[in-house]
């Protein structure tokens, strides 16, 4: 069982070092994008066909669904830029988008972020919950290594260190 609890260990050093590994890179990724000024010129509401997720209940096997969608204007080192973007949310049901569509109203103002290598790539957020989700999953397993780990070896027998072998002959 001391062996099993010397793996746990190791195992929750390899989940330690990918929380740090994922939380130092989303936060490396934030802090490369600049802040930026933007105005909302017009919006729509855009439609695609993605696979029907439950293809039986309905006989096809792809369906239309309904994102809005905002024209930005931002300047950047003295270029002016154009770039649709795409809400997050997204339903099949069309008076749920036009509902959303009133937080994109022309005219709206927002911060936007933006690479300085490629103004042409712009995000609204940075580093949101989302980005750390996968830094949170890699702590709590770690932990739960350690725990394991520690548990297990005052768990097992305590042998000691230098067995003394007798030899007949």
């Amino acid at each position: 069982m001391k062996r099993t609890g010397s793996i746990f260990l190791l195992v929750s050093v390899l989940f330690a070092a990918g929380w740090a590994w994922q939380f130092f890179s989303a936060r490396q990724r934030a802090a490369h994008y600049e802040a930026t000024d933007a105005v909302i010129l017009a919006n729509r509401i855009g439609r695609e066909w993605v696979e029907n997720p439950v293809p039986e209940h309905d006989g096809d096997r792809h369906t239309v669904q309904y994102r809005a969608e905002y024209l930005l204007e931002y300047n950047h080192a003295g270029r002016l830029f154009h770039h649709w973007r795409q809400d997050h949310f997204a339903s099949i049901q069309r008076f749920r988008v036009e509902a959303a569509l009133g937080n994109f109203a022309p005219g709206t103002r927002m911060t936007g972020y933006i690479d300085p290598g490629h103004p042409e790539r712009m995000v609204s957020s940075l580093a949101g919950w989302q980005a750390y989700t996968g830094a949170l999953v890699f702590g709590i397993l770690a932990f739960l290594c350690a725990a394991t780990g520690f548990v297990l070896r005052k768990l097992s027998p305590h042998k000691p260190s230098n067995p003394i072998m007798v030899y007949l002959g």
